[in-house]
Formats: structure tokens, sequence, C-alpha cells
């Protein structure tokens, strides 16, 4: 991995959790904890493939996450658009798939 891609890397989960910490649920704590796992656990992937599927997901995971975040109380327009599956299933990394 580039040291490029790994600054890039840092900023976009140093973006998710700023966005997660102010996500209005109750499992908040949660869901900061859970992303804060899975960075780590991925930390020392080495499988480009498997990272840039990540990295996607996480983008898209940051762009739900900002559909509920840039809410305003004041504002009048509260409406969102999510997908029609907005969790989709993580992909392993290739080590893991052959333990199954």
């Amino acid at each position: 991995m580039q040291l490029t891609q790994r600054a890039a890397i840092k900023a976009l989960y140093k973006t998710i959790l700023r966005h997660a910490r102010v996500f209005p649920s109750k499992g908040r704590a949660a869901l900061v904890e859970n992303i804060r796992t899975e960075f780590r656990e991925n930390a020392t992937a080495t499988d480009e493939a498997f990272i840039e599927a990540e990295l996607s997901r996480a983008k898209e995971g940051l762009r739900d996450l900002q559909a509920y975040t840039g809410m305003v109380s004041g504002r009048g327009d509260w409406s969102i658009q999510l997908k029609e599956t907005p969790l989709p299933q993580r992909e392993l990394p290739p080590d893991e798939k052959k333990q199954e």
C-alpha cells in the first residue's frame, strides 16, 4: 500500500468517526466501536482488490452517515435517500476465506 493511499484511508477513517460520533442513535457508541474495530482488523491487509472493496464500502457508509448527520433541526427538509440494501455484506480477506 502506498503512503498516499494510507494517508487517504486515515483521513477517511477520521471523517467517518467524526460523523459517527454525532449520529442520532442510541447505538452510537457501538457504531463508533464497530468502525474502529473494522479499520484495525483491516490495517494489515495487503490484497489490493480487498482494500479497494473495503474503501468502497467505507465511502458508501460515510455517505449514509452524512445523510443523517447533515440534518439541522432548524431546517424544514429532513428527507433522506437510502439505498435499497443499506448494509452490504463485508467481503472477507483472501486468507480468511480459506479457513471457512
